[in-house]
């Protein structure tokens, strides 16, 4: 009897641990697989809006070329691929540190040219006075030649002058 007895009571046990086993499992299941809960919300008219979502590739109907007036090293990008554009919009900032050099060069250039032309000047004026000096000058002579006050030598100097002061160069 005392072999039965055990064995009852290995029974009791063992479904005393599938008892407590499948509890377990329960609650196990329960929380893990759980249905979410949801929220309700009654139905009404409203606008449809029709979209359709995929993957896929875009090609624009017209392709316009861009180029710079001039060129240059790019300093900043104003606008991202993609991005809409109108015509005038900046596009991107180029490096103007050449062309400020190069304006500069031809300030320079400018300022030279000018003060050439300002020698000029002075030396036509410094010329028409002279010539003005030598008329002024010959005409006294000729007055003066035919009362002898003067001698003929100096009459055809002061011509000679006012030649040479007529003659281009």
């Amino acid at each position: 009897m005392a072999g039965k007895m055990s064995t009852r009571k290995l029974l009791g046990v063992g479904w005393e641990i599938a008892l407590l086993l499948l509890i377990a499992l329960t609650i196990v299941y329960r929380m893990n697989f759980a249905p979410l809960p949801v929220e309700s919300c009654p139905v009404r008219a409203g606008p449809i809006s029709a979209q359709a979502m995929g993957t896929g590739t875009l090609e624009a109907h017209v392709r316009a070329a861009i180029s710079p007036k001039t060129s240059g090293r790019i300093v900043q990008v104003l606008v991202d691929q993609g991005d809409k554009v109108i015509e005038g919009q900046k596009l991107v900032l180029l490096d103007d540190e050449d062309l400020r050099q190069q304006v500069e060069i031809a300030r320079a250039e400018l300022s030279v040219a000018q003060a050439g032309v300002e020698k000029a000047d002075s030396g036509i004026k410094s010329a028409q006075a002279t010539e003005k000096e030598a008329k002024v000058y010959h005409a006294r002579i000729s007055q003066l030649a035919p009362s002898g006050a003067v001698s003929v030598d100096a009459l055809e100097k002061s011509r000679q002058q006012l030649d040479n002061l007529n003659e281009p160069q």
